[in-house]
Formats: structure tokens, C-alpha cells, sequence
């Protein structure tokens, strides 16, 4: 979802007269809120809700690539070494 740059980038004077207004906004449309300074890109609103996604999505993409990574290494351990282990602990 990209910014629709007529109705997504905000200055950061409206967001200070009607916060609750863009917070709503943001939460109904499920899309980010570009805060302008001085006409220069600033920060971003966006809902908790998508926050966290894409926070949980971020993680997964890490977990892969340090998986991969261990792999190229030589980082890897057999499925019934890994159950042994599990199982003393």
C-alpha cells in the first residue's frame, strides 16, 4: 500500500489542530500518514494494528536470512540431535 500523495502526507500543523481526526483516518484506511515540516517529509503515522504486522513480518524475514546465513556457515544440526538436546533440558 503506497502513499497516496494527494491524501496520505499531512503538515505537521493539521496534525497538531486535529490529531484524532488523522489518527481515525489512519486506523479506518488501514494506511500511513506522511508528516511534512517546512514542506520536508518527517515521519509517519500509522495504526498499531499495521505497526505490529509489519513489525511481525520484519521478525520472520530476520529469522530467514540469519537461517540461511547458519546454513552457508556450516551452522546446522541434525533433527534427532536437536530432539536429544530438547529432551535433557
Amino acid at each position: 500500500m503506497g502513499a497516496d500523495l494527494s491524501k496520505d502526507v499531512i503538515p505537521l500543523t493539521d496534525l497538531k489542530k486535529n490529531a484524532g481526526k488523522v489518527v481515525k483516518r489512519v486506523v479506518e484506511t488501514h494506511r500511513p500518514v506522511h508528516l511534512t515540516s517546512r514542506g520536508r517529509e518527517v515521519a509517519v503515522i500509522q495504526s498499531l494494528s499495521e505497526y505490529n504486522s509489519k513489525e511481525q513480518e520484519r521478525q520472520f524475514v530476520r529469522g530467514v536470512v540469519q537461517g540461511v546465513l547458519d546454513l552457508e556457515s556450516g551452522r546446522e544440526h541434525e533433527l534427532s540431535e536437536v530432539r536429544e538436546r530438547l529432551e535433557r533440558n
